[in-house]
């Protein structure tokens, strides 16, 4: 008999509620487990130790939700993977992190301690904030940035985001 998957879904729900809360089973609970092909002996949770359904026709222990069982023994166990073919995995996808994430965070980085490096005075900037002005003095660590005639904001050399083109601030 097939059940479509959100019955059988139900089914495994069902079974493990019964299985962790350890509730007494009512004549109602009893039925909605006969209706889905389940049969059910014991009073309680704890006194159940096997499920049998329907549609698969052999008896079901509980632990086989946790742990999976191996229906098909007879040909025998398979060989074990060998060391290169497990490490192969981690070391492919550790690859694939350094290539797409790491290295190009590595290159953005030396490109901003660049544009840090080659910072001048009058050069027109933009804060990580998004405030834009002109660079009127530079220090170790911090530069002072002057916004509007008279308003000079001091910030930190990393708050840079990017250096802009002579003129920009003047044409808007």
């Amino acid at each position: 008999m097939f059940i479509p998957s959100p019955i059988r879904s139900l089914k495994y729900l069902l079974i493990i509620s019964l299985i962790f809360f350890n509730v007494s089973l009512t004549a109602q609970q009893r039925e909605v487990y006969k209706v889905l092909g389940i049969s059910v002996e014991g009073n309680k949770s704890s006194d159940v130790s096997t499920f049998v359904f329907a549609d698969h026709g052999f008896p079901m222990n509980p632990l086989d939700f946790l742990i999976p069982v191996a229906h098909a023994q007879a040909a025998g166990a398979p060989a074990a993977p060998s060391m290169m073919s497990t490490l192969l995995f981690p070391v492919i996808l550790i690859a694939i992190m350094y290539f797409l994430m790491i290295r190009p965070q590595m290159k953005r980085q030396k490109e901003h301690k660049a544009m840090l490096d080659k910072l001048a005075k009058g050069d027109e900037v933009i804060t990580s904030g998004g405030i834009a002005g002109t660079v009127v003095g530079l220090s170790d660590a911090f530069i002072t940035v002057e916004v509007a005639s008279g308003v000079q904001l001091r910030v930190q050399k990393g708050a840079i985001a990017s250096v802009l083109p002579k003129g920009t601030l003047k044409s808007a």
